[in-house]
């Protein structure tokens, strides 16, 4: 006989992930956008490589909650000197490709084009490289040591570049899922769910800061979704004086993932999670794992008051 918590896990994550057809339309979608940069003759001298980041990439991404589109992110590394352009001049370089690709279907944002199609959203940010442009940076392997590098990707409502490194972002959540014996993503999509029920206001504690702060409570060595669930939300509960303030080592020290949440935002998540983490105890402590299946599902997709 199936035990019911493990049947409920898995179908709870199966219910939250892309469907066939979406996780289909989207490697359509950004398959066809990589090969027609490649083909363009006024960008593919410029273009060292446009791979995909994101929660798409990091597998971490949740369905909207009503079936509606999916997101895909790619970042597009040119071959271009920083020095030579403003951060809106550069998210310009991309405006007559993607006029002539997907004219009425983009929008230039802060840091990215956004591409809105019927099923798919693609957001594609141009970012450099120094180590592509100056060849003293060349000790070893040009092709690799640009990847070991931050990117810088322009901001043009501050007028600034803002060091990130989403290689590394993916290598990391690659090496941390198996740490956490392949249920680290599974838990980042569990409790991305449970934001959305429980603090769907929280609009700045979603996606890539929650991961983040996913990411530094969750421990390594769990052996189950359950196990990683209850220990992250406890630790997310002890965590709170530094987790304004989180960031990955290989981001800029300063670099805040959590900026423009207010104090009054984080305090209600805050409470939220430590309720869940009482309740998530409970769950986790209850024998009979029918009942236990039964706590899980109150916890994961029923608002708490």
């Amino acid at each position: 006989m199936a035990d019911p918590l493990a049947t409920y896990f898995l179908d709870f994550l199966k219910r939250i992930s892309l469907t066939p057809n979406q996780r289909s339309e989207l490697i359509k979608s950004h398959t066809t956008l990589r090969k027609q940069l490649q083909r363009d003759n006024e960008l593919s001298p410029i273009i060292e490589e446009a791979f995909l980041q994101g929660s798409y990439k990091r597998n971490t991404i949740v369905r909207h909650k009503y079936g509606k589109h999916s997101d895909v992110d790619i970042v597009v590394v040119m071959k271009l000197d920083i020095n030579d352009f403003t951060p809106d001049e550069l998210i310009q370089v991309l405006y007559p490709f993607l006029k002539s690709y997907y004219k009425g279907y983009c929008r230039r944002q802060t840091h990215s084009w956004g591409i809105r199609l019927p099923n798919v959203h693609m957001d594609v940010t141009p970012a450099l490289s120094p180590w592509l442009v100056n060849t003293n940076n060349y000790p070893y392997d040009r092709m690799n040591s640009w990847k070991s590098q931050p990117l810088y990707i322009p901001d043009r409502r501050k007028n600034e570049w803002i060091q990130t490194n989403p290689v590394h972002i993916n290598n990391w959540t690659n090496a941390k899922n198996a740490r956490c014996n392949d249920h680290f993503t599974e838990v980042v999509k569990c409790i991305k769910w449970w934001r959305r029920v429980q603090s769907p206001s929280a609009k700045r504690l979603k996606g890539y800061p929650l991961e983040c702060l996913v990411g530094q409570c969750c421990p390594d060595g769990i052996r189950t979704v359950e196990e990683g669930l209850v220990r992250t939300f406890n630790n997310m509960v002890t965590y709170r004086r530094d987790a304004r303030y989180i960031h990955y080592r290989f981001m800029p020290p300063a670099y805040n993932v959590f900026e423009g949440v207010t104090d009054k935002q984080y305090n209600e998540f805050y409470m939220k999670v430590c309720r869940t983490a009482e309740k998530a105890k409970e769950a986790y402590n209850t024998e009979e794992t029918d009942k236990a299946a039964v706590l899980w599902r109150k916890i994961l997709e029923e608002k708490i008051d």
